[in-house]
């Protein structure tokens, strides 16, 4: 099954470089917390930029995407657990909780996002590359 992100889920931040780099400093106080790190593989073509994210398990209305102006992309979300209340757990490998993933990008974007996408359990997003890229 496929899910659209709404526009309301994808969000560009064209915060200062100041704040970027206080945010930087919360978001790694923040991943040491974090239990699990998400994996991604980053793409590139003549116009765009394709990352693709497993996240095996995670709603996409618990994901927000954001592209800094300092060309940072972050994907923050969580995943929750699908336990039964009512069973004794056995065995637990399954990692649940808050996530945050960010990266330099490899060149400047456009900060419009022209695709993003969950089909089975991997978060597609396209991104068009900056005219000058």
């Amino acid at each position: 099954m496929e899910s659209v992100l709404s526009s309301s889920d994808i969000t560009v931040d064209i915060s200062s470089s100041q704040a970027s780099k206080a945010s930087s400093n919360a978001d790694l106080s923040l991943s040491l917390r974090n239990l699990y790190q998400v994996n991604l593989d980053v793409q590139e073509t003549k116009s765009e930029i394709i990352v693709l994210v497993d996240l095996p398990g995670v709603e996409v209305n618990s994901l927000r995407v954001t592209v800094s102006r300092a060309n940072e992309l972050k994907i923050e979300g969580e995943r929750t657990s699908n336990s039964l209340s009512s069973a004794y757990m056995l065995v637990s490998e399954r990692v649940v909780g808050l996530f945050s993933r960010s990266f330099e990008l490899p060149c400047l974007v456009s900060g419009k996002l022209t695709t993003a996408a969950m089909h089975n359990g991997v978060l597609q997003i396209v991104l068009a590359k900056a005219n000058n890229a």
